[in-house]
């Protein structure tokens, strides 16, 4: 089985996600896999980290998002969220369970992490085939152009995270991943990623406590 470095009931993560007309901010929590690799709940927070109080929401957000071995694996889609919504090459099925909504991938990974096989091709300094919102046409090859550092709130602390920055031909399409983040270990975490400037997603903290 795929070794994923992210606890259970321990670990979450909190990601900015923009597009055209909203910026959101969410936070996911690793929570019982139930068979799959990773399952997380995932809910709405402010810039702050903040949990957001239904009453305050438009309309209030309870998704559990599992990805199955296969998608860890080989997946080549980084799926993310547009104003609540979660955005995705393949196709999925919504299910709500106990007022949860329930979504699987098989071919996707979440917003902050790249399959074993995209990571090889980020560690051999090219990544083909990604797919990242996808009805916009295929991601063109993105290659590394620098190693850079990048500040992560870890636990409350700031923390200059060693990545690698990849870049399309253009400059339009921009991954930043990290090999390894201290206190979680090592996986190629997408630390940001971006196409048409206008569409990005962003890891900006981490908690590895339950609280």
């Amino acid at each position: 089985m795929t070794r994923a470095p992210i606890r259970q009931g321990l670990d979450s993560f909190f990601v900015r996600c923009r597009d055209m007309d909203a910026t959101d901010h969410y936070r996911w929590a690793r929570v019982p896999s139930e068979g799959d690799a990773l399952a997380f709940l995932v809910s709405v927070t402010d810039q702050s980290l903040r949990a957001i109080p239904d009453d305050e929401l438009v309309s209030p957000m309870r998704t559990r998002f599992a990805f199955s071995e296969p998608a860890l694996k080989r997946g080549r889609g980084v799926m993310t969220l547009t104003q609540y919504n979660d955005v995705t090459h393949e196709e999925v099925v919504h299910e709500r369970v106990d007022g949860v909504l329930r979504v699987r991938f098989q071919e996707s990974t979440p917003p902050f992490l790249l399959s074993e096989e995209l990571a090889r091709g980020a560690r051999e300094g090219s990544i083909t085939g990604l797919r990242f919102f996808d009805f916009l046409g295929p991601m063109p090859v993105l290659r590394r152009v620098e190693r850079v550092r990048v500040p992560i709130d870890v636990n409350g602390t700031r923390v200059e995270i060693e990545a690698e920055r990849f870049s399309d031909a253009s400059n339009d399409s921009e991954l930043v991943v990290a090999h390894a983040i201290p206190a979680i270990g090592e996986a190629s975490f997408v630390l940001s990623l971006s196409r048409d400037e206008e569409l990005c997603v962003e890891l900006v903290a981490i908690r590895t406590t339950s609280a």
